[in-house]
């Protein structure tokens, strides 16, 4: 019997241990395959479409671009409209289909390499794949053309143009830039693909008007300013132009975060992780708030003071498509493998940090910050906070800015004249209106009283004297 119970023993042990040696070599496998480089246009991370009030900004909500919503039955409605615009891009190019499709097929290999394997790209053969690349593509650049140049010949009204332009900004539904190289270089005597697509953006990212009247030296210094850039014939350019982008979103990233920009590492010492204050609140602790003068979204900075400072912040406008382009343009940086690049999920953060409520939207229209199309002060405040509420700010995003900020803020000498400063302006006022009243008061009195001169008394005294 103990020989028998040994003998279990034994064998189950043995049977036991071979599943652990697979597991141990399954981690060096398992370490190899995170290495791999995930796809160039990736699918948004499960993360962001759980957050319900969000789900609906990752879908296209009208035309599908790519392989990833192909397949969607709710959006076949627009395959005639995308099928027609396609068949112009090739008559207006006046080269020969034959020769354009080929182009692009010999790019579908490579570009089919920039998507995730899933249900929906597993369904494409080689030559269904390229067919989709080929009219996909065609329908992107004329739409744009059209749209820029020649919104009459688009066929749709300015709602479905405006949900088309927001489809188009959608991480899920990006085509390969070199797709759309590929079919623009049959467009003779246009301007450059890059001039063509930096326009759109700006159209997309348009900054609102500052809602009050340049002063006569603003108009000058910006006419000096633009002047050295006609004489050379510079145009301003985007981030990175010698490295070509992946795909629309990824170009439009590339015009709206400035090159010049980089983290700040504080060394051994704790950095604030956003300012503390609503847009209300800053200007009881001495701070103005200002527009930059880029539409950059890491143009935030801060410029102090005697007593306070100017916090500067880029503009936005507030509409139905600003909601899914930045939270796509949030997915897209936490999908880049480069990740000093998510400086639009710091400014949405940072955003969210300043509003708190409807007066913080009041205040940030009045500074000419914020422009909005969606109807009430709070549902504004109530827009910005839901895209704000799931996002992280990075520790090193705008860190001089924290810091300056958090430093005026613990600098007592400049709380304690900041603290006096309104009540002893308001009672220089007050005691300034009171003695100029009395005064007036006074000098109107006075006025009132017969006036007579030296002579004429003496002179009736005379008369009196004589009688």
């Amino acid at each position: 019997m103990e020989g028998e119970k040994l003998e279990i023993v034994v064998s189950s042990s043995t049977y036991h241990s071979q599943p652990d040696d697979e597991w141990l070599m399954s981690m060096t496998s398992k370490g190899r395959k995170n290495q791999q480089k995930p796809p160039l246009i990736p699918k948004v991370p499960s993360k962001f479409r759980k957050v319900i009030q969000s789900r609906d900004c990752y879908d296209p909500s009208v035309v599908s671009i790519g392989p990833y919503h192909h397949w969607n039955e709710g959006l076949k409605d627009m395959g005639g409209l995308k099928f027609d615009l396609a068949c112009q891009f090739v008559k207006d190019s006046g080269g020969k289909p034959e020769e354009m499709y080929q182009k692009v097929k010999q790019e579908a290999k490579d570009a089919r390499k920039c998507y995730m394997e899933d249900e929906a790209t597993k369904k494409f053969d080689e030559e269904q794949f390229s067919k989709m690349m080929f009219i996909d593509g065609c329908f992107i650049l004329q739409f744009i053309y059209y749209f820029l140049h020649k919104p009459e010949n688009l066929m749709m009204s300015n709602h479905e143009a405006s949900l088309v332009t927001r489809d188009l900004f959608l991480l899920e539904n990006q085509l390969p830039f070199v797709v759309l190289e590929s079919l623009w270089s049959f467009r003779a005597g246009e301007s450059k693909l890059d001039i063509l697509l930096r326009n759109f953006c700006k159209h997309v990212r348009a900054k609102p008007a500052l809602g009050r009247r340049k002063s006569f030296r603003q108009m000058i210094l910006k006419l000096y300013g633009k002047l050295p850039k006609a004489l050379t014939g510079n145009v301003s350019k985007g981030l990175d132009e010698q490295t070509q982008p992946t795909h629309l979103l990824e170009f439009f990233h590339a015009q709206y975060v400035h090159s010049g920009v980089s983290d700040d590492h504080p060394s051994g010492k704790k950095t604030p992780s956003y300012w503390h204050y609503p847009a209300k609140e800053f200007r009881n602790v001495g701070i103005s708030l200002m527009p930059s003068k880029t539409s950059r979204f890491s143009d935030v900075r801060f410029e102090p003071t005697l007593l306070g400072g100017t916090l500067y912040i880029p503009q936005l406008i507030i509409g139905d498509c600003t909601k899914p382009l930045l939270l796509n343009l949030v997915a897209y940086e936490s999908c880049s493998s480069v990740k000093s690049n998510d400086w639009v999920t710091s400014y949405v953060c940072s955003l969210g940090s300043l509003i708190d409520s409807a007066e913080d939207v009041k205040e940030l229209r009045s500074r000419g910050l914020l422009l909005s199309t969606l109807g009430s002060d709070q549902q504004v405040a109530d827009h910005i906070n839901e895209m704000a509420k799931h996002v992280v700010l990075k520790p090193c995003a705008f860190t001089g800015v924290k810091k300056a900020i958090e430093s005026h803020h613990r600098n007592i000498f400049k709380r304690w004249i900041l603290h006096y400063k309104n009540p002893v302006s308001a009672a220089t006022v007050k005691y300034s209106f009171l003695y100029g009243f009395i005064i007036t008061a006074i000098t109107t009195f006075r006025s009132k009283e017969p006036s007579f001169s030296h002579a004429q008394i003496c002179g009736q005294g005379k008369s009196t004297f004589h009688q």
